[in-house]
């Protein structure tokens, strides 16, 4: 409660102060002015009618925040009142001219009105013209303009410096709501980076484990298959299954690493591509699939996303090889053009039931995965028997 009481005191109870202090200040000095001793010039006309007079005056000045118009308007009525004394030739009193200056500020500080913002320039003149005819008219003298100029003038610049102040704030306030804008979209995007990093995390836990589990239940198929027949035949499986168990488990390691490491670390971590493709042949012929790699072209250094996605392209058409193909043979084939790279992996297993992937997410991860860098991938079962993946990725742009 009581830090409740401290912000309202340092936000509204200072604008209080602000609003009504000058306001209250006028009001003592016009009423001693009034009924006890002239304070600057006596305030002229009957007492009574110039305390209600000068009390409306220093009321309207304490809500010139929220109505400067009025507040305006009850400072050129106390100008006025002076102005048309009877015989008193003096210039008008201390307090009229503050009282027009904190009006004329309000009106450019506080209005949202150009048109106010004009009267207050405008009719603060009427004071010094007035006097000037008043005084033509009682003593038959000429006001000087010099002598008529100033008391405009001042209220003009003071109407002018409020709409300054008015405007910085209102400067500050847009710079202050960018700021926020801009922190939010800042937010928004490192949410949406952090997404998208799981969303690819992902994608290589599904590569990772699918690899993986196909390679191992073929192995452990076949060392099932010749467990009492052949024991040695059958102990090589399941050395094979070992090894790629620990290899998968290594690499899903690595991946739900990330989530544990900053950038930093991130941009250590080593990811597979093209120059690891033997030995991912290698592991999938430890399986029972024979698989034979070509290669077309002249083989080169490639962009590390578009290293990663070919490998990931790869090992996912030789898993559903293994995984849907049965007794087959693979052909890899990677050609390397001179703004792309073709990958194909073809094989002459069970033909169309080889589209039968459930609902797994092997080809459309593919699909996405290739066409982040503008690539295509087309996968289709061969008239003759099998299946054929192929996939197209730029590497010029990517360069």
């Amino acid at each position: 409660m009581k830090n409740l009481r401290s912000e309202l005191w340092t936000s509204d109870g200072r604008r209080l102060m602000v609003d009504w202090l000058p306001a209250i200040g006028l009001l003592v000095l016009t009423q001693v002015s009034i009924w006890v001793q002239p304070t600057t010039l006596k305030i002229p006309g009957p007492q009574l009618a110039a305390t209600v007079l000068y009390f409306a005056m220093a009321i309207s000045l304490g809500f010139r925040r929220s109505a400067p118009i009025p507040a305006l308007g009850m400072a050129l009525a106390v100008g006025a009142w002076e102005i048309f004394r009877e015989s008193d030739l003096q210039q008008g009193s201390f307090e009229s001219f503050v009282s027009l200056c904190l009006a004329t500020y309000a009106i450019g500080a506080y209005s949202h009105s150009r048109k106010a913002v004009i009267a207050g320039l405008l009719l603060p003149a009427l004071i010094p013209i007035g006097d000037t005819i008043h005084r033509h008219l009682v003593d038959d003298t000429n006001q000087l303009v010099s002598e008529v100029l100033p008391y405009w003038i001042w209220a003009a610049a003071i109407c002018l410096i409020g709409r300054g102040v008015r405007d910085r704030h209102i400067l500050i306030g847009r710079l202050g709501e960018r700021a926020d804008r801009l922190e939010r979209e800042r937010e928004e995007k490192a949410r949406a980076a952090v997404a998208e990093e799981r969303a690819r995390i992902a994608r290589e836990l599904h590569d990772v484990v699918a690899h993986g589990v196909s390679v191992m239940v073929v192995q452990a198929g076949a060392a099932r298959r010749v467990l009492h027949t052949a024991p040695a035949q059958a102990e090589q499986s399941l050395l094979a299954v070992e090894a790629t168990g620990r290899q998968s488990l290594a690499e899903m390691r690595r991946l739900l690493g990330v989530l544990r490491t900053d950038s930093d670390s991130l941009t250590l971590a080593p990811q597979p591509g093209l120059g690891r493709v033997d030995d991912l042949v290698e592991r999938v012929r430890g399986a029972g699939l024979p698989v034979e790699l070509h290669s077309e072209g002249e083989s080169r250094d490639l962009p590390i996303g578009v290293d990663l996605v070919a490998y990931r392209v790869i090992q996912e058409g030789l898993t559903n090889v293994l995984k849907h193909a049965g007794q087959a043979r693979a052909t890899v084939t990677i050609g390397y053009r001179q703004d792309c790279i073709d990958l194909e992996v073809r094989d002459d297993g069970k033909g169309k039931a080889a589209q039968t992937d459930g609902r797994g997410h092997g080809l459309f991860g593919m699909r996405e995965r290739v066409g982040l860098y503008g690539g295509r991938v087309h996968a289709e079962s061969l008239e003759t028997g099998g299946f054929v993946v192929r996939a197209t990725i730029p590497t010029a742009e990517a360069l």
